[in-house]
Parts: structure tokens; sequence; C-alpha cells
């Protein structure tokens, strides 16, 4: 079995975890909102962590994935500890802020109702503080797998600390508890035994040099000037997405409140479990795209551009379209009815990832080429419109307006992508529509009436077992959706082919050439 399908494997069990963890802890946090939004501002300063390197890591991956590929360790364990260098400094400084908000949460949360609410948020700020090494050793970790395309190894370990972490939440909350503080605290330390685990495993699977790696936590002048011109422009990625995508719920909670903020991080949610799937698509491909480079395979690059596309448009369109048809069952499922107001916020924002099949491969292709141009192009986009729309238009749709102004930014970004394909990266697009999209429409048409007569068997009220109920219908509904594709459109059935060959006994379809 190819490492490709290990990493999708141990991912779709990494994705299944992080569902279960939405829906069995967040309904035990929800149930008391106020709280709830603590914890969800506190958990949106995580975010901030995961674009504290100033776009050194993802530069620094980069140039380690063609030195792993070349086989040049010394070099790949230099360029990885600079980049935790870079991190660690701007995580120490991301933890400062935590501290002192720590000490004055109420200039960061709106309306803390009372003097347990304060104490609440204080801790959870503390120990967030205290905590932030955890990710710094945890990415690190991350780019040593990654660039070998060996990540279903470490995501073994963080999955059964996330199943740990879901098992954990029976204890902490329920039957008259809501043990909030402990709950997080008890998570950290899962989290800690986690990195440390994968380090070790590091060091048996690849032989790695953890001395020298640690050894080599320093700045160093070469390594900056190598891989400052992407970085930076990672940079103004990582600045341009936090605006876009992180500091809705600060807004929110200091101008709107904890209530609004316990709306809105529902929303949120649903849309980090969606980034994680499709995460799991894309990700083992900036590995594979940085070999290319590295080998300087232009050919093969373009070659598997265009796989990707095939792949990624029947799964970023059938499960969005299906979430959207049905999302008045999941939430009322999930949440219950009393969350009934995020249905039209959340519908709109999960319209952001049809497009994702384009958006998510294009924007890794660009950085594996190093178009600084375009990324800076793509990526000014989103926020302007974004805050600009939400400005002018809060007023007259209050929350919605941060949903509606996310998908049109979005969208026009897409549309940049789409052109950047075709210029840069040799996608016939004209070819592309007629032999997927088309299908794709004509497979959205059939799913939306199938949902449509079959709505009634959908639950509509929160009730143990109810939210499996749905997953199971909906999961029926995909595989319908995918089955039907696979029928109809002949790039997608050769492509599936070439890449899961050990489906193709299955599967018994004459392979039309692309």
């Amino acid at each position: 079995m190819s490492s490709f399908i290990k990493i999708y494997l141990w991912q779709i069990l990494s994705l299944i975890s992080g569902f279960a963890t939405m829906v069995i802890v967040t309904p035990f946090l929800s149930s008391n909102p106020y709280l709830f939004g603590i914890y969800s501002v506190v958990m949106s300063m995580s975010l901030f962590l995961a674009y504290a390197d100033l776009g050194f890591l993802s530069a620094g991956a980069k140039y380690a994935s063609e030195y792993a590929v070349r086989n040049e360790r010394k070099q790949e364990i230099e360029i990885i500890s600079f980049v935790t260098f870079i991190l660690g400094g701007f995580v120490l400084l991301i933890s400062i802020v935590a501290l002192v908000f720590s000490f004055l949460p109420h200039l960061l949360i709106k309306s803390l109702p009372d003097l347990n609410s304060k104490n609440v948020a204080s801790t959870l700020l503390l120990v967030f503080a205290l905590s932030t090494p955890l990710l710094v050793l945890q990415r690190s970790v991350q780019i040593i797998f990654n660039i070998r395309l060996k990540d279903y190894l470490y995501q073994r370990i963080f999955t059964a600390s996330n199943i740990i972490k879901i098992l954990s939440s029976f204890f902490f909350f329920g039957r008259g508890k809501y043990l909030l503080v402990e709950y997080f605290i008890f998570s950290q330390f899962v989290g800690l035994i986690a990195v440390i685990l994968a380090l070790l495993l590091a060091k048996k699977s690849f032989n790695y040099n953890l001395k020298m790696y640690f050894a080599s936590i320093k700045f160093s002048k070469e390594i900056f000037n190598k891989t400052k011109k992407l970085a930076f422009s990672s940079l103004f990625v990582t600045i341009a997405w936090i605006v876009f995508y992180e500091i809705d719920l600060f807004v929110i909670g200091k101008f709107i409140g904890a209530k609004g903020v316990a709306i809105f991080s529902l929303s949120i949610t649903l849309m980090a479990l969606f980034r994680s799937l499709h995460s799991i698509i894309y990700n083992p491909f900036t590995a594979k795209f940085n070999h290319y480079i590295g080998k300087r395979d232009f050919s093969g690059f373009n070659r598997a551009f265009y796989k990707v596309l095939v792949l990624g448009l029947p799964l970023s369109v059938f499960p969005t379209l299906i979430v959207a048809f049905t999302i008045k069952s999941f939430i009322y499922s999930w949440v219950g009815i009393e969350y009934e107001e995020v249905i039209p916020i959340v519908r709109i924002m999960l319209f952001i990832y049809l497009f994702n099949f384009i958006a998510s491969p294009a924007s890794i292709a660009l950085v594996a080429h190093e178009r600084i141009r375009s990324i800076y192009l793509t990526t000014a986009i989103m926020p302007l419109i974004y805050w600009g729309g939400i400005i002018v238009t809060y007023n007259f749709w209050g929350l919605q307006s941060f949903a509606i102004f996310k998908l049109f930014a979005f969208s026009l970004s897409s549309m940049v992508y789409s052109y950047l394909s075709i210029k840069l990266f040799g996608v016939d697009f004209k070819q592309f529509l007629s032999r997927n999209v088309l299908q794709a429409t004509i497979v959205s048409i059939a799913l939306y009436f199938i949902v449509y007569y079959t709505q009634t068997y959908l639950p509509y009220f929160k009730k143990p077992g109810n939210l499996f109920k749905y997953t199971m219908l909906c999961s029926g509904y995909l595989v319908f959706s995918l089955v039907l594709y696979y029928l109809l459109s002949s790039q997608f059935r050769k492509t599936i082919l070439e890449f899961l060959p050990s489906f193709s006994k299955l599967f018994k379809f004459k392979r039309e050439s692309i």
C-alpha cells in the first residue's frame, strides 16, 4: 500500500476523531453559552499560533522537502531547526499577550456576566499562555514526517490523543458537572505526551538526530537569506489569512458579546471540520509538488496538478452541498433548536468549500513554484472585500454579513486561481469544464432532488443517536453522488483508478485517455 493511501486512511481516522470531538465535546461545552463563548475566544487565540512563524515555516518546509528528496539530511535538519527558532520567538510574544489578558480578561471579552466567568477566562488564558511551546514542537515534528510523505506515522499518535480527550469529556462534563478549566488543562497535558512520543518516533523511524535538531535551533543568516523571499510572501499571506479567517470571533466578542460569539463559533467549528477534510485531501500533495520541483520535473508537476483538480472536484462539491441541503437537521441534532439562528449563517459559509478544488491545489502550486506576485494578488483580494463588505452591510444584515462576504471574497479569489491555473500550469479548462464540471452539475441537481424527497427521514431535534442517524443518511447521499459521478465522468474514473490501483479490479471500466 502506497504512502498516499496510508496517509489518507490515518487522516480519515483523524477526521473522524475531530468529528467526534464536534458531536460529543461541543454539545457539552455549548450547554453553558457564556462559558462556551469565553472558551471559543481563548481557542481563537490558539489559531493565531498557527500563523506565528511569519511565513518561514511554510518556506522552510518547501526547501526541507527538496533536501529530503535529495537525501541531504544535514541541510534539512538545519532548515527545520531554523524555522523552529523563528516560530518559537513569535509564539513567545503571543504567549506574553495572552498572559497580560489573563489578568485583564475584560479587555478581550465584552460583558463578562459575573466573577466566575471572569475567573474562568483568566485561568484559561493563563493555561493557554503556558502551553504555547507545545505548538512549536508539534509543528516542527509534523514537518519531519510530512516532507517524507510519512504523515500517517505521527497521525497515529495524535489520533490516539484526540480519542483520549474525547473520552475525558464524559468525566469533566454532564450530570451536573461543567469542569471547563480542568478539561482544558488535561487536554494540554495529553498534547504534551503526544509531542514527546512523536519526537521519539522520528528518531526511531528515520534515525533522526534529535541532538543535532535541538542544537541547531538558532538564527542562521544563510538560511534566512535563502528563505526570506518566499517567507515574506507567506507572511503577507499569513496576515491576510488572519484578517480574513481568524479575527471574526474577537470582533464579535468585543462589539457584540459572548452570546454572539457562541452563535458564530458554531459556524467556525463546522468550518474547521471542513477545513480538516480538505487538509486530508491536499496536504500530501504539498510535499509531492515540492519533490517535483526538487527534481526539476515540471511536466510531471503539471500532470499531477491536473489530476489533483480532477480528484478534488467531487470531494469538494458533493460533501459541501449535502451538508448545506441538510443543515437544519444537522444543527437541530447537534446543538438543539435554541441555536436556530445560526442555520442561515452556516449554510452561506459552507458554499466557500465549493471552490476549494481549485483554490487549495493552486495555492500549493504557487508556493512550490515561488510565484510571489501571484501569491500577493490572490491573498490581498479576500480580506479587503470581506471587511469592507461587513462595514457597509452589518447594520442591515447583522451576523449574516460575516458569512455573505466571506463567501463573496473567496469566490472572487477562486476565479483568480482559475486564471492562474490556466496561465501557469497548462490547465485546459475547456476540457475540464466539459469532462468534469458538467458531470458534477448533473450529479448536484440529482442530489438536490434526492435530498428534497427524502428529507422527512432526517432527524430534527437533539436526542442521543440522532446525529449518528444524520451522519449515516448523509453518508448514503455522498456514496450515491460519488458513484453517479464515477459513472458519468471518464476523467475522474481514469484518474482514480490510476491513483488507487488496488481498486481497479473492482471497477472494470475501459480507461479512456485524458
